[in-house]
């Protein structure tokens, strides 16, 4: 008689892993007319740390929170002191919400700032 042994090989099945979510931020400075955008990042506080930074001023504010896969977002601002964001699925269609709410808000002249597509 001869024993024999079969390996026992375990698989996994099923849905696999997922990608992770990436965070993005977008922070301004209404009295400084700046704005900093960051995307990309695993977690929602370096996101927002980095946008604060590229901001560039202590003052600057976190305004949208934002998951960054496939997404554009554009800051505008305008004479008076509006400073505006717009996302999208493409830069063109960010600038067009940026420029919009840039409007909505009471701004003239907007002028496109940054922009980040991720």
């Amino acid at each position: 008689l001869v024993a024999c042994t079969i390996p026992l090989v375990l698989l996994s099945c099923g849905g696999g892993s997922s990608a992770p979510t990436l965070h993005g931020s977008i922070a301004v400075d209404t009295g400084r007319l700046e704005s900093g955008i960051a995307a990309g990042y695993s977690s929602q506080a370096d996101a927002d740390l980095m946008a604060k930074q590229d901001c560039g001023f202590p003052t600057c504010q976190v305004v949208k929170q934002y998951s960054s896969s496939g997404v554009c977002a554009v800051t505008a601002w305008s004479v008076g002191g509006v400073v505006s964001y717009g996302l999208g699925s493409s830069r063109g269609a960010a600038e067009v919400e940026a420029t919009n709410n840039c409007v909505s808000a009471g701004g003239r002249y907007c002028t496109l700032a940054k922009y980040l597509c991720s």
